[in-house]
């Protein structure tokens, strides 16, 4: 586990080592695939699969969709995904909304309620 989010320590720097208790020193860095949120602490290694990577990305993204995750190959980013989702238009205070719901549902509760007068 590395102190620093976002990145793996390079060659020859000292960190802590949370196994052992001890500064150890990096003698060899793997390349690898690692999925980055910016928005939380959430990383995930997928090793040299970048589809996993992909993966893990879309799971998180679809359990916050308002986080941006990064991919990362070697520390260097290679990919940023997001969220893009599509905006449902809202009604205007109006009574034109530009397709006719409104005016076709004002038109048949008004037929269900003089049909409900009618057969009283």
């Amino acid at each position: 586990m590395f102190s620093t989010k976002g990145r793996k320590p390079a060659t020859g720097e000292q960190i802590y080592c949370f196994q052992c208790g001890k500064e150890s020193l990096i003698i060899a860095s793997v390349k690898g695939w690692l999925a980055s949120c910016k928005d939380c602490i959430y990383r995930k290694e997928a090793g040299a699969s970048e589809s996993n990577a992909n993966r893990a990305a879309t799971l998180h993204m679809r359990r916050y969709p308002s986080h941006t995750v990064q991919l990362l190959f070697d520390n260097e980013v290679r990919r940023t995904r997001m969220v893009e989702a599509v905006e449902l238009p809202m009604y205007a205070d109006d009574d034109h909304d530009g397709l006719g719901l409104r005016e076709a549902s004002r038109a048949a509760q008004a037929i269900l309620r003089s049909n409900n007068v009618m057969q009283t």
